[in-house]
């Protein structure tokens, strides 16, 4: 299976976030080597005044300078900092992103290079986290990386989560986006809007659409009026069941790479358009 990276928006979060984390070790780091400077250079002072009032015979001095440095002595240098821990959000984006290479990784063995699979694919209705075009068609995937036990009614999904030991610690948490949409809305919209953009451009009539919870000990309590075509949990996707939702489709190479050109040119067209929002634009592309 071919990769192409559009955009690694969970990589580039895990990598600022951490960015950030090792910058505020290296900012204790300093503050902690600034702290022992100073103790030091106390210390060198005290003893130069030791030896000024020994030189010196000035008794009050000399007992003012020995109970600095006893102080001192009786006081304990500052311990090193501990490293940053890594913050609810970091390890938000990081189980996201780990949950993303892990479906790559699952379709990489089980398929050949005849599939193409692009990540990152972005558009004013938000990210697809992985699309993958082949023979049997065009299949968008969002994937999310989330222990426990899966339920959705339509668009409405949440979760319950049991401990170790079979103890129920969470019921019915809502598995939602930043814009309060469960994982088959988040995915539709993105989905609806490319395959608009694709249908009549190459020979498709629409985009299979696939929700997989990553995460080893996923599972699946029930599902009803889903609003996707496949649902996976767990460790053990089968690319063969993701498949085939779609049937013997038959898109030909030359199509299917026709797709995936067209795919990165509309995503770097909306890419364009984000990054620069104020200017004109026109809601077709040619």
């Amino acid at each position: 299976m071919q990769v192409i990276v559009l955009s690694d928006h969970t990589g580039d979060m895990v990598q600022q976030l951490g960015g950030q984390r090792a910058a505020r070790d290296r900012a204790d780091a300093a503050a902690h080597a600034l702290a022992l400077s100073r103790r030091q250079e106390r210390k060198d002072a005290l003893d130069r005044e030791i030896r000024q009032a020994l030189t010196r015979f000035r008794p009050l001095a000399l007992l003012a300078a020995l109970g600095g440095r006893l102080g001192m002595a009786l006081k304990s240098p500052p311990p090193p900092p501990a490293a940053a821990a890594v913050n609810d959000q970091e390890q938000i984006w990081t189980s996201g992103h780990n949950g993303e290479l892990l479906v790559r990784h699952r379709l990489a063995a089980q398929l050949d290079d005849d599939w193409t699979l692009l990540t990152g694919y972005e558009n004013r209705q938000g990210e697809i986290d992985q699309i993958l075009i082949g023979s049997n068609g065009v299949f968008a995937i969002e994937i999310k990386y989330v222990n426990g036990i899966i339920h959705a009614e339509g668009d409405r999904w949440w979760l319950d989560k049991f401990d170790q030991y079979g103890n129920l610690v969470a019921q019915g948490r809502v598995i939602a986006d930043g814009r309060r949409r469960g994982p088959s809305l988040q995915l539709n919209e993105a989905a609806d809007l490319l395959e608009k953009f694709l249908v009549g451009r190459v020979a498709i009539d629409r985009i299979y659409r696939a929700v997989i919870f990553s995460h080893p000990s996923a599972a699946i309590a029930r599902i009803e009026r889903p609003t996707v075509d496949f649902i996976s949990a767990g460790d053990n996707l089968q690319a063969a069941s993701l498949l085939a939702c779609a049937g013997p489709v038959g898109i030909d190479a030359a199509n299917a790479s026709r797709i995936v050109a067209l795919v990165k040119r509309d995503h770097d067209f909306h890419a364009a358009h984000k990054r620069k929002p104020k200017a004109r634009s026109s809601s077709n592309q040619s």
